[in-house]
């Protein structure tokens, strides 16, 4: 069986063969730790794959992860104050609202060869692999188009803007989603962090009055295509989530810190697939003993020999090496460690 294939499982609830594990490591983990680090990932084919010793450049960074300022295909200027981290979005071609009318959003089907695309969705058919399609996002975009200030202003306002935007970026959205969809994907991913640290970035009304709707058409198009919806959203979100299924969503990838393995089982567990991201925030601090516990607690909590459970784990360059291996050590063995799930 290939990884897609029981990924396939795990999201459909036909009874994987074992818990479907990603591990992310930053570039600016690897250029910590480089060799070292090189040698632990070497030590876990099965979790990352078939891997030669000396393969790896730890100085390669996509442009993105690079410090500096660029200006991105929207006209949003990005700041990056440091080597092998994302950075943020400083300027917004949209904070002056009477830019809107002489704006021109970049084409949606652009900078992507489609028919090499539609031949690699092919061949990951016949490999038995899922054809993973990916979108734009709603909420960021948002944000980083108007400012976070200004977007807020707009939604407590009830401003023209706030209908007008959202009407533009569902547009371009839905154009990406109906090509991915004619080419063959057989799952679409969408980002936006809806959440911060402890609530939703805006209240769970004003999330159904404004973005709900349109959630509900991306995905819904995508289901009606008989395609399944992935949604990555960081922070607090649970006051949604029963809102994201209803709008079509069939794989989820909350954070566990902000959320709690309690809360989201109460959502989700059953009804959804889980993609979960660990929590980040305890990796530079737990011991070898609380690391095992921690996987051990998720797997009794969302797992279930039926499926329906992924893990996500993303490595930022604040964790200690020696974390690192418990971390990979936990992840391997609790991905097949059935014993204490329903």
């Amino acid at each position: 069986m290939t990884n897609d294939e029981n990924y396939l499982r795990a999201v459909e609830f036909r009874r994987p063969e074992w818990i479907p594990v990603n591990i992310s490591i930053m570039p600016a983990t690897w250029q910590k730790y480089r060799e070292a680090l090189e040698d632990v990932v070497l030590r876990h084919p099965v979790l990352f794959g078939p891997m030669e010793k000396g393969e790896r450049d730890f100085d390669h960074l996509p442009h993105d992860y690079r410090q500096g300022e660029w200006t991105d295909d929207w006209g949003c200027v990005w700041r990056n104050l440091s080597d092998g981290m994302i950075g943020q979005v400083v300027g917004h071609p949209l904070a002056d609202w009477d830019n809107f009318d002489s704006y021109t959003p970049p084409d949606p089907l652009g900078g992507v060869d489609w028919d090499e695309q539609k031949r690699n969705f092919d061949e990951a058919k016949k490999r038995g692999n899922l054809a993973r399609g990916s979108v734009g996002n709603l909420f960021h975009q948002s944000t980083f188009l108007r400012g976070y200030e200004g977007l807020m202003t707009d939604i407590a306002a009830d401003s023209p803007a706030i209908h007008q935007l959202l009407a533009m970026l569902t547009e371009y959205i839905m154009k990406q989603v109906r090509k991915q969809l004619e080419i063959g994907a057989d799952m679409v991913g969408l980002g936006d962090d809806l959440g911060i640290n402890d609530r939703l970035a805006i209240s769970p009304a004003h999330f159904r009055r404004y973005f709900g709707p349109c959630y509900a058409t991306i995905f819904g198009a995508c289901r009606d295509a008989g395609a399944h919806v992935y949604l990555h959203t960081d922070g607090r979100i649970v006051d949604i989530m029963e809102d994201l299924i209803d709008y079509g969503v069939t794989v989820l990838n909350p954070e566990e810190q902000p959320n709690g393995l309690d809360e989201i089982a109460a959502r989700c567990k059953g009804r959804i697939c889980i993609d979960l991201t660990v929590a980040q925030q305890r990796m530079p601090f737990m011991t070898a003993s609380e690391t095992f516990s921690y996987f051990k607690e998720i797997v009794t909590k969302l797992g279930s020999k039926e499926g329906g459970l992924i893990l996500l784990v993303e490595i930022e360059p604040d964790v200690p090496l020696e974390n690192i291996k418990w971390i990979l050590q936990a992840a391997e063995r609790y991905r097949t460690c059935w014993s204490s799930a329903p």
